[in-house]
């Protein structure tokens, strides 16, 4: 045994480890993995949405057939014939709808999907789950339709024999789901929010019913005033046209509000997700380099020990310490407040600014050692308490004030972080802790590691090092590998696939549009060549319509608003690294109000438009002749 091991040969190194392939892989695969498992609720959440508005844009096709229905049921036709009806026809409608929905999600994948060279040809397996889903759309339409048929063939039926009809309280139905899905998304963990299943219906359901509220109350604030337009003027003729459609001015108002509504609030998650990338990142990296120099600042004087080496560098001292009554293994960074802000990474939001404010005061002088805290302590601002070096050593220390987050302060594990001033801690840690003080050494139990932080890329930074005789065989510490490792590049696809959701949510709000709006036009056929020959121009027949389509929209912009504000306001569901502070909310501005006006005007103009070309080409001899 003795002649064996003597003999042993240590195992040769394999390629796989010498080039780091295994680890790399293996970050490959978790970033894949948590962007899938934050992509699914958006994915899930937008085949819901898919289907509602198609079920909502079907109804609102059989609004406008209501009168075709009632006179079809009382000649005799059964629902189940109208049903089979209204599925014959949405037939060639997902025959066209699929081959063009596959082409347009090719052409997203190679357009907007991400830089690989993968296949995306359309396989086997993705034409059968096309031609499925496209099945599951026809059965949903005719259901609609069925439901449809069966309420219109009863009302026909409760019309000629006079008894009154049953209302169903949707909108307190609605309103009571929200308030339940709510309160069972906000009483669940910050950490679990985000893979709620609920999570992905209380946008919808939040949007639903503001949307509602917005249009009663409109409703109501238009029924008891009377319109303020001059008699004979387009917008006159618009109100007094509503009535007999209003049916389909506040189906359109709701499917434009709701889908206006997700659509300004993905723009404010896209940019929160964003945003709270940066902010958790600067919280777990710093900086966006950071080297290990062992030795090289130790036993040198306090110049070498503080100040920073390079220019556009800063040093960083680090070690983890005990905080009484209880917090053990506290993390502890003390910096050059000189240095420091302007190299350090302060987020996207602004939620660290106040840890930056806070830096210039560590050299103030205070009742201990002045330190600001980052994260989750039972110590306040103006507190004080002392550092438990090595539970024979304390220094006292004033807390300034607790932040959530700061630079650095996740780069280890603790509940929070102590920040002070290096030269001021120096002065104040016994000599063999001292690294200024010849004779100080990493070796020695409690002993400071040093770091040196960068805005620049690891090689640049290494060369620069060189140049002045430090060591740069440390550990290196990047902020890209800090945001692989904890999921944030996948937050940040998974925020794109959010965005391009509320996109195809805002086609189909403008596809509602324009069918409001053919609708408005095919109802008017008839009146608008009496109307012409009784003076009206066709321009002023058209803004007419215009007039009832902006009162939709108008109404639907409103009820945006008001939903992105909800859920702008109510606690966050976005953050899908709640675990890392600082938490991510919604970043509302400025420029979503203009995309949502911009949505109006973008309504309202194609309407008049198109008004404007049907009325100037119908023959009035054709017309009359066909609505007689």
């Amino acid at each position: 045994m003795f002649d064996e091991l003597a003999g042993a040969k240590p195992a040769p190194a394999t390629l796989d480890v010498i080039t780091g392939l295994p680890t790399i892989a293996g970050a490959a695969d978790d970033t894949a993995t948590s962007a899938r498992e934050q992509v699914r609720p958006y994915a899930l959440a937008g085949q819901v949405l898919a289907a509602l508005l198609l079920v909502a844009a079907w109804m609102l096709l059989g609004l406008s057939r209501r009168r075709e229905q009632l006179l079809a049921s009382g000649l005799g036709l059964r629902p189940l014939e109208l049903t089979l009806l209204a599925a014959l026809e949405a037939l060639l409608v997902c025959a066209v709808a699929v081959p063009a929905g596959l082409a347009l999600a090719r052409l997203g994948v190679v357009t907007a999907g991400p830089p690989t060279p993968a296949d995306t040809s359309v396989t086997r397996d993705q034409v059968v789950r096309a031609a499925t889903g496209a099945g599951a759309g026809l059965l949903l339409v005719a259901l609609t339709a069925a439901a449809s048929a069966l309420a219109t063939d009863r009302l026909d039926r409760v019309s000629r024999l006079g008894r009154g009809r049953v209302a169903v309280p949707w909108g307190t139905a609605l309103t009571v789901v929200t308030a339940v899905v709510a309160f069972s998304v906000l009483t669940v963990g910050t950490t679990d929010r985000a893979t709620t299943p609920l999570t992905t219906a209380f946008p919808f359901l939040v949007a639903a019913t503001v949307a509602m509220l917005v249009i009663r109350g409109t409703a109501w604030l238009r029924a008891r005033r009377a319109t303020r337009a001059r008699p004979g003027t387009p917008s006159w003729l618009a109100a007094r046209r509503t009535g007999p459609v209003v049916r389909e001015v506040v189906a359109l108002a709701a499917v434009v509000a709701v889908a206006l509504g997700l659509f300004a609030y993905t723009l404010t998650v896209r940019r929160g997700i964003d945003e709270g990338v940066a902010d958790k990142t600067a919280a777990l990296a710093g900086v966006a380099t950071t080297i290990e120099v062992a030795e090289d600042f130790r036993a040198q004087g306090a110049d070498r020990a503080v100040l920073p080496p390079l220019d556009g560098t800063t040093l960083v001292w680090r070690r983890n310490v005990g905080l009484p009554p209880g917090e053990i293994q506290v993390p502890l960074m003390a910096i050059d407040p000189t240095s420091f802000a302007g190299v350090a990474d302060w987020g996207g939001s602004g939620d660290l600014d106040a840890g930056r404010a806070l830096v210039p005061r560590l050299t103030t002088r205070a009742k201990g050692l002045p330190a600001i805290l980052a994260g989750d302590t039972h110590l306040r601002a103006g507190d004080t308490t002392v550092i438990d070096l090595d539970s024979v050593s304390t220094v006292p220390m004033f807390v300034l004030g607790v932040v959530p987050a700061f630079p650095g302060s996740e780069t280890e594990p603790g509940t929070v972080t102590v920040v002070l001033d290096s030269r001021r801690l120096f002065k104040l840690v016994p000599p063999d802790l001292d690294p200024r003080h010849k004779g100080a050494s990493i070796d020695k139990p409690g002993a400071l590691t040093s770091l040196v932080w960068s805005r620049e890329p690891a090689s640049d930074l290494r060369g620069r090092l060189a140049r002045e005789d430090v060591a740069t065989d440390g550990v290196v510490e990047t902020a890209a590998a800090a945001r692989i490792e904890n999921g944030l590049v996948a937050a940040t696809w998974a925020a794109g696939y959010a965005l391009a959701l509320g996109a195809v949510v805002l086609a189909l709000a403008l596809a509602a549009g324009l069918v409001l709006a053919l609708r408005l036009a095919d109802r008017d056929t008839v009146s608008d060549v009496l109307l012409g020959r009784m003076g009206y121009r066709s321009g002023d027949l058209a803004r007419a319509r215009a007039w009832e389509l902006g009162y939709a929209v108008a109404t639907a912009v409103v009820a945006a608003v008001l939903a992105a504000a909800v859920l702008v306001l109510a606690p966050s569901s976005i953050d899908a690294a709640a675990g890392i502070p600082p938490l991510t909310h919604p970043r509302p501005e400025a420029s979503d109000l203009l995309w949502l006006l911009g949505v109006l005007a973008g309504l309202v103009l194609p309407a008049w438009l198109a008004g404007t070309l049907l009325t100037r080409r119908r023959p009035a001899a054709e017309v009359l002749r066909a609505g007689e």
